[in-house]
């Protein structure tokens, strides 16, 4: 995994230190949800795994200082689809795979790669689904600063049922809402 995540940094240097917040997410999120310690390693390595396929993406795109346009946005929307495609080649790596498949799904079914909607979609890709755009909205970048926590959170709260899976989204703002609390409680 730490191989894979190295190779990911060469080619985009955002996407390692995206990659361990977004598995912190996952695991706390993941824990929050109560599913099983395999599960929860299961999905931990996906997070640290999920953008994997951006090595099938020129770095002239992935390190635009400006937003995509259609025809790079498309190219952009391929990696999930060439991580599973690395990763379902690797023994032991079926389930992982599936989740880094799927983390670009929508809960309303207007995701890509495959349109899948609710249920449909791996509970590990739900949930990597949240953790992702949770950090890429607090995170500078390029073409973007960063937004407060709460601000991010608002944004995620409005797509719920929509992009995002309400539990999973009721969960993030629990677990945020707590750190929030404890910070506030610690500065004091």
């Amino acid at each position: 995994v730490e191989s894979l995540v190295a190779v990911l940094e060469a080619n985009d240097p955002y996407t390692g230190g995206h990659s361990i917040r977004v598995a912190a997410y996952v695991k706390e999120l993941a824990l929050r949800l109560n599913l099983s310690p395999g599960e929860v390693e299961k999905v931990e390595l996906a997070a640290f795994l999920h953008d994997i396929g951006k090595v099938g993406v020129p770095s002239h795109v992935l390190n635009k200082p400006a937003h995509f346009d259609r025809k790079e946005f498309d190219v952009i929307r391929e990696h999930p689809v060439i991580g599973y495609e690395v990763l379902s080649k690797i023994e032991g790596m079926e389930e992982i795979a599936q989740v880094v498949r799927h983390h670009h799904e929508r809960y309303d079914g207007q995701g890509y790669p495959d349109g899948l909607s609710g249920n449909e979609i791996p509970l590990g890709s739900r949930i990597l689904c949240v953790a992702d755009t949770f950090d890429a909205l607090v995170t500078d970048r390029i073409y973007s600063k960063g937004r407060p926590i709460l601000e991010a959170l608002d944004e995620i709260s409005h797509h719920s049922g929509t992009q995002f899976d309400p539990q999973v989204v009721d969960v993030l703002e629990q677990y945020v809402g707590k750190e929030k609390n404890d910070l506030m409680r610690m500065s004091h």
